[in-house]
């Protein structure tokens, strides 16, 4: 399955390309990043993830809504292939994916290149 992910008008996605991009974007995360875990909404094609996943191990997950993107992410970065989720950001349980009694607020960091286009 190494198709090429097609964008989705009706899902408000766009893909960012750019990898100079993408890395300084990943770069400035971490940077801000204190080990807390970091969940990308939206992964699309991975050029945030592939930067994100291998400098933050269990600390990273993605979620997206697109039956599409979340096979070719498992099958593009199989070692982060269980924390990447079919499931909708704004129905999803942040707390089933935080560790301990900590609140998701305390120890995440959410990050996206959603454009303006969410549904209520």
């Amino acid at each position: 399955m190494s198709q090429h992910i097609r964008a989705k008008k009706h899902l408000g996605q766009h893909f960012l390309n750019d990898e100079n991009i993408a890395k300084k974007i990943v770069d400035s995360l971490l940077v801000v990043n204190n080990g807390a875990t970091v969940i990308e909404i939206g992964p699309g094609t991975g050029v945030l993830t592939k930067y994100l996943a291998p400098e933050l191990n269990n600390n990273f997950w993605a979620l997206d809504v697109d039956t599409d993107s979340v096979p070719y992410l498992k099958q593009h970065y199989p070692d982060i292939a269980e924390h990447v989720l079919l499931e909708d950001f704004l129905e999803f349980d942040i707390k089933s994916i935080i560790p301990g009694n900590l609140m998701w607020w305390e120890i995440s960091l959410i990050t996206s290149l959603l454009k303006f286009y969410l549904k209520f």
